[in-house]
């Protein structure tokens, strides 16, 4: 567990130092949110979306910084497990307040009947846009191309429409599906269906990329990253 938090804690100094593109990111799913402020279910909806591309695209850069450092914490005993868990756990400390910041603003500007709706999607957002950002960042590594591939995801899940076959491959459909039961009423099998969705989302990626930082590390010669 020590060895978790010692990657959590590097994970968050990391984001400190990019300050510009912290406030960036946060400023975002606002922007989306004040843009479509006068239809509440396309505004409640664009912030869900915005907040999934910034904390995906956060969870990318973090995962992409780490890659200069894992050979060196794999020869000191770190697992890939345990690197991707400590990251996780960095990018919690700062992504589930940021949720919860966003939440309290629509739960005061909307006042929304199901406002348990509005907790879990975008608790849903959280569990897997980091996941999803890191996954990325594994398979990538580089993080022009990670960005935009997270802008495309997060686009295409705003705009197609959910009941369709194509919105469920992609990796935020759960959250639709919980804003269209907040949002329209609809029945309880919405929940049901988007945290099923959720879960093996959440299973995929993080043995995705688990699996492929432990074969790229494997690749590396050990003698190029000598613990002095």
């Amino acid at each position: 567990m020590s060895r978790v938090r010692a990657v959590a804690r590097a994970t968050v100094v990391d984001l400190l130092r990019r300050r510009t593109v912290v406030v960036l990111m946060v400023l975002v799913p606002l922007a989306f949110y004040a843009a479509r402020h006068d239809l509440e279910g396309q505004s409640i909806r664009f912030l869900a979306m915005g907040l999934a591309w910034s904390l995906s695209t956060l969870a990318a850069f973090a995962g992409l910084a780490g890659q200069e450092i894992d050979p060196r914490l794999r020869l000191s005993g770190f697992g890939a497990g345990e690197l991707l868990a400590g990251r996780v756990l960095g990018l919690s400390s700062f992504a589930l307040p940021l949720a919860g910041l966003y939440a309290a603003v629509v739960l005061v500007d909307r006042r929304p009947e199901r406002w348990a709706g509005i907790l879990l999607a975008l608790g849903l957002t959280v569990a897997v846009a980091l996941p999803v950002g890191l996954v990325v960042a594994a398979l990538l590594r580089r993080p022009l191309e990670s960005a935009m591939l997270l802008l495309v995801v997060a686009g295409l899940q705003m705009l197609l429409d959910p009941a369709g076959d194509a919105p469920r491959a992609l990796p935020f459909w759960s959250v639709r599906e919980v804003l269209t039961w907040t949002v329209d009423g609809t029945d309880g099998g919405y929940v049901r269906r988007a945290l099923l969705h959720a879960a093996v989302a959440v299973v995929v990626l993080g043995g995705t990329t688990v699996l492929a930082r432990a074969r790229s590390l494997r690749r590396r010669p050990h003698l190029r990253h000598s613990v002095v």
